[in-house]
């Protein structure tokens, strides 16, 4: 166990340790974001201080650096209520990271592990002393597979390029910086992050038009006192030119005057076209709220579910207490929305509430500072990048760099998009005019005549030969790596977990074909002939990984692993471009035949070998005949 930091203020004391490590590239000094706002009035953090533990040393560090976190570690949490405080708690804005914190002592004390699985950014975490919001924790989580700032952000963009909107989770432990960026489609996922980023700064802006609304001169026609027009115009004067005399009892110089006249009147409205277009935007955003909220209901009832289904309440009740204001109360909807005007665009408040609401039109990057929003677990996303750099090698290897990429399937899970499970897609590739390539993700084996239990790898390569039975490969992307001693002497380095390898032995001999060729008298004949673990290995793993076993196992045996990362795809691009220059001949002679089938085929040659038949004297024929079988030679006795 290891000591990160120690925080004491007047009203709590917070210790953070370190209880497992599972790095494979980290360093032991590496540090982070570490800031702590307080939240009570105070001029300064004078009484209070925060020590790092790590280091042995009771220095301050008052600067944003500190300890670094990261993924798939725990790290054990106490709290404790000092001086005035009756209670503490520690909060997150994800239910999950503190599901295992137990509150002791009336309150007073709280303790537990917290782990972010394969998380990895910026988190916040809220510590509240007797019910009240006292201060805010600031801390950063790092991936220890790959670089944060070059492999992640790589990876990242990928996918986004690829297959928008699969990058993107509503609610995760931690966040990333975010900018808004012109898109073909906003997803729904994409639509409501950047609501949550804007939502703060629209409820402002229409605070502030309720407060200083602009008004337009509305002119109507209205039947008023003579005495009480107060600009005479030519429609003024055709009325009192036809009136007569006996009609009223007003007359000047003897011409007669109308008690009453129809005159223009002008009054200040609200029921402008400003105050129109953000009421018709505000009602869209609360529809498309209800619709979410429907849908995040019926994805079920976990305690992120519930969050989720709580903010997205929060949300339509803003957004309804901003109808309710009074220009936009007094905007008739029923009138139609014009153009957007230039108070529309440069007016304070009006220009903010235009900004925000054009904002939702448009997607996402993982660029820049104006949203703070979260990413799906690392392991997902490697598994999906992982596909896309299988494409982009092959697309490169069979000549097809100009050719446009055919995009991947996305479907919508609740609020969150995913490339779609449980459905095939393919992507073919032309290498010369005898050979063609498909890449399959998600691959479904169930045919019932040739396997008993359904197999469904990763991703399926298959080579397609004139004259030759297809070829299949299969791809296991795996986001786990194994870095123990005993395992580096057994495989000569690091690389995916025993299991991973386990299970690609399973593909290879669980997923077989029936029908058409077969060798076999059932039809039944094994299709797989190489199938290898992709996983995360460093640069310093790609070093060393020619020379171990997992490298040399794919050559020898047909299954292994190999490392891929963004900044290097050296030995992947290395191994499919072999792969795929075979001919038929010669991925047959890869192929492993079992022992029986072996001599089976020997037993088949040898009876069609030709054969001399001897007949021997019945005198003394034991003898000759071992004699023949011991010397393998025959020999017949001259008369």
């Amino acid at each position: 166990m290891t000591a990160l930091f120690f925080i004491e203020t007047a009203d709590f004391q917070l210790e953070w340790r370190e209880l497992s490590r599972k790095r494979s590239r980290v360093s032991e000094g590496q540090f982070g974001l570490f800031r702590i706002r307080l939240l009570k009035h105070r001029t300064s953090l004078s009484g209070s201080s925060w020590k790092l533990s790590s280091i042995g040393s009771d220095r301050q560090f008052s600067s944003e650096t500190g300890p670094a976190l990261f993924e798939e570690t725990d790290y054990q949490i106490y709290l404790r209520a000092i001086g005035s405080a009756k209670t503490v708690r520690l909060q997150h804005r994800d239910p999950l990271i503190v599901r295992h914190l137990a509150i002791q002592e009336s309150g007073q004390v709280q303790h537990g592990v917290i782990n972010f699985r394969s998380q990895a950014g910026q988190t916040a975490f809220t510590i509240s002393v007797n019910g009240r919001p006292y201060a805010i924790l600031e801390l950063e989580v790092f991936p220890t597979k790959m670089d944060y700032q070059t492999d992640f952000k790589s990876l990242i963009a990928d996918l986004q390029q690829h297959a928008q909107g699969v990058v993107w989770e509503y609610l995760r432990s931690t966040v990333h910086g975010a900018r808004t960026v012109p898109a073909r489609t906003s997803d729904r996922q994409e639509w409501l992050l950047i609501l949550r980023g804007i939502i703060e700064t629209l409820g402002a802006a229409v605070r502030y038009i309720s407060s200083n609304p602009s008004r337009r001169l509305d002119s109507d026609q209205r039947l008023l006192r003579t005495e009480r027009v107060r600009r005479v115009d030519s429609g003024l004067r055709r009325q009192i030119e036809r009136a007569s005399l006996g009609e009223t009892d007003l007359s000047w110089l003897g011409h007669p005057i109308p008690e009453r006249l129809r005159a223009a009147s002008q009054t200040a409205t609200l029921n402008t076209s400003e105050h129109r277009w953000l009421r018709w935007q505000l009602t869209g955003i609360q529809r498309k709220l209800a619709e979410l909220s429907t849908i995040a209901v019926a994805a079920g009832e976990s305690e992120r579910g519930k969050t989720i289904v709580r903010e997205l309440l929060e949300f339509r009740q803003q957004i309804g207490m901003m109808l309710k204001c009074e220009p936009l109360r007094c905007a008739d909807a029923r009138a139609g929305i014009a153009a957007v005007s230039m108070q529309l665009l440069q007016a304070p408040g009006y220009r903010e509430a235009f900004q925000c609401c054009e904002a939702l039109r448009l997607g996402l990057s993982l660029e820049g500072d104006t949203f703070r929003l979260s990413v799906k677990d690392l392991n997902a996303l490697y598994e999906n990048w992982v596909l896309i750099a299988v494409l982009q090698i092959i697309r490169e290897l069979t000549g097809h760099r100009s050719q446009s990429p055919q995009r991947l399937v996305v479907q919508a899970t609740g609020l969150s998009p995913t490339l779609a499970r449980g459905r095939e897609q393919t992507f073919r590739f032309q290498w010369d005019a005898g050979r063609r390539v498909e890449v399959v993700y998600n691959p479904q084996f169930q045919n019932p005549a040739a396997m008993l239990i359904p197999q469904r790898p990763d991703v399926l390569i298959r080579l397609i030969h004139d004259d030759w039975p297809p070829v299949q490969i299969i791809l296991d992307a795996k986001y786990r790596i194994e870095t123990s001693p005993e395992y580096q002497r057994q495989f000569g380095c690091a690389g995916p977990p025993v299991d991973a390898i386990n299970v690609l032995h399973r593909y290879r001999d669980a997923i077989l074909e029936c029908g058409g060729l077969s060798a076999s008298p059932r039809g039944i004949r094994r299709a797989v002939v190489h199938a290898a673990a992709i996983f995360p290995g460093t640069a310093g793993v790609c070093r060393s990984f020619r020379d171990s076993r997992l490298w040399e196992s794919l050559d020898r045996f047909g299954i292994g692993a190999i490392p891929a990362l963004p900044h290097d795809l050296s030995l992947l691009r290395e191994w499919l471009h072999k792969i795929l220059r075979e001919s038929g001949w010669e991925i047959a002679e890869r192929v492993i035949p079992h022992s029986a089938i072996t001599h089976h085929t020997q037993l088949k040659q040898s009876a069609r070998n030709s054969a001399l038949v001897q007949v021997l004297d019945s005198a003394d024929c034991q003898r000759r005949f071992d004699w023949i079988r011991r010397n393998q030679k025959c020999y017949v006795r001259m008369p």
